[in-house]
């Protein structure tokens, strides 16, 4: 009977350490996980390895990435705009902003000096409201009536939020270096889903190169 006993209590020993084991494995499975899925993780990692991104806030952040003109490899003069998260369920949580325009845009030549856009030129900059109720959110005119600029965001995955090129908004007279600076906004639900609210990510910037317009 005593040897039995000791052995029902060696197994309950081996059993408690293993479930000790366990636990250690599963936080440390958990830890090394929150650790790699971050934005910042993300990029150190290469793991989203294009673009230039600007800081993160509440989760999101904007990038650019710069394309070669389809008739000039080597005039990379028409820019993507894109949003990355590290939130998870938030696929239908965020809006573009009315006609997505950017909260900031502006372009420096090599001296600090600030360009004009031309008159003529396409508008990417608007003043931008606080909070939008759900009543006065634009819908699309099809069937289902969705709702008009819906980011779709999926952690891990940038979302494209506007695509333009640089010579539709401003008349390049000098060829140089220039400094892209843009601020996006965009915007959230509320808990209700009555009414979203404005939030600006942080600027980013970018070095391009531009030759001058045709």
């Amino acid at each position: 009977m005593k040897d039995i006993n000791n052995c029902q209590s060696d197994n309950w020993t081996c059993i408690r350490k293993s479930i000790s084991i366990i636990v250690i494995f599963s936080i440390c499975i958990t830890t090394t996980a929150e650790g790699t899925n971050g934005i910042s993780a993300w990029l150190k990692s290469g793991t989203i390895d294009w673009g230039t991104w600007g800081a993160e806030t509440n989760e999101i952040c904007a990038g650019i990435l710069l394309s070669p003109n389809p008739q000039n490899n080597t005039d990379f003069d028409s820019v993507s705009v894109y949003i990355l998260t590290s939130k998870t369920n938030v696929f239908w949580d965020y809006l573009g902003p009315p006609n997505m325009k950017f909260a900031r845009f502006e372009l420096k030549d090599s001296n600090g000096v600030v360009a004009a856009p031309k008159w003529w030129g396409i508008k990417l900059v608007s003043e931008l409201p606080q909070r939008i109720t759900k009543e006065d959110l634009p819908v699309d005119r099809g069937r289902w009536k969705m709702l008009v600029n819906e980011l779709c965001l999926k952690a891990g995955t940038p979302s494209r939020f506007k695509d333009f090129n640089i010579h539709d908004v401003y008349q390049i007279k000098k060829e140089g270096d220039y400094t892209l600076s843009v601020g996006v906004a965009i915007y959230q639900f509320a808990p209700d889903r009555k009414a979203v609210s404005r939030l600006d990510l942080p600027c980013v910037t970018i070095k391009i190169h531009l030759k001058p317009s045709e």
